[in-house]
This record gives C-alpha cells, sequence and structure tokens, in this order.
C-alpha cells in the first residue's frame, strides 16, 4: 500500500524499544543532551540514554545481558541499553507486579528505596509530563 508522504516512517537508530513506559523514562533521563546513548551525568556517574548506575550495571548486567558488561561496552551499544532496561522493565513487572508508576518510581530510588518517598513521587511527577 502506497502511504504517501504524510504517512512516512522515519526510522533512527537512536530510538528504545517500542515501549512506551521505556521511552517515557529515556526521555526524562537525558532530556537536551545531544548523544543520549553516550551521555554518562557528570555529578552521579550514571550510564547512557536511562542513566544506569555503574554499581546497577555492575551487579544486574548477567542478569539483564546474559553476560558482564564494562561501562564503556555499555556506553557504546545502544543494542545493550534498550535490551537492559527492557528486560529489566519486564521482570520488574512480571516477577514483583508493579505498575507503570511504581517502576518509574523505583527506576528512580533503586529495588530497596521508598517508593512513596517524595523524591519518589516528584520524579514520577517530572516523568510522566515530560
Amino acid at each position: 500500500a502506497n502511504l504517501g508522504p504524510k504517512h512516512e516512517i522515519n526510522i533512527t537508530n537512536d530510538k528504545p524499544p517500542e515501549n512506551n513506559l521505556i521511552a517515557l523514562i529515556g526521555n526524562y533521563e537525558t532530556k537536551g543532551t545531544q548523544n543520549p546513548y553516550s551521555f554518562v551525568h557528570p555529578e552521579t556517574g550514571d550510564l547512557g540514554k536511562y542513566q544506569v548506575s555503574p554499581d546497577t550495571l555492575k551487579s544486574d548486567a548477567k542478569l539483564y545481558l546474559d553476560r558482564d558488561i564494562t561501562s564503556q561496552e555499555f556506553l557504546n551499544s545502544p543494542e545493550l541499553q534498550d535490551r537492559f532496561i527492557d528486560k529489566r522493565i519486564t521482570r520488574w513487572r512480571n516477577k514483583f507486579g508493579m505498575s507503570d508508576d511504581e517502576i518509574i518510581k523505583r527506576w528512580n530510588v533503586g529495588l530497596r528505596g521508598n517508593i512513596e518517598s517524595k523524591q519518589a513521587n516528584e520524579y514520577l511527577k517530572r516523568v510522566k509530563t515530560n
């Protein structure tokens, strides 16, 4: 079918997997950065488009990527970053039964953090209104 110029599909390599929750987190975490996948936060050292902490990457890479990975390998691979967040969110939803809002809050405070904290709730609000 000819969709014509109004319906052209723009495909780029910098888009996350087709998951609205992943897009929300990625767009918020690296908003305004020129190269989100290679971005390292100057204060926290968090890595890439989804701002994964180096400690989280070190402890969880095998679980979500089936192998250990260095921070540099992670930064150099949009595919690994997208797979990491996709598998992490899927696990959180399936294993722990988390809602989208809970997942967004957990992305900010971690699995052991208080998702009812002011910080977590403010993060949720900022991500959803980004």
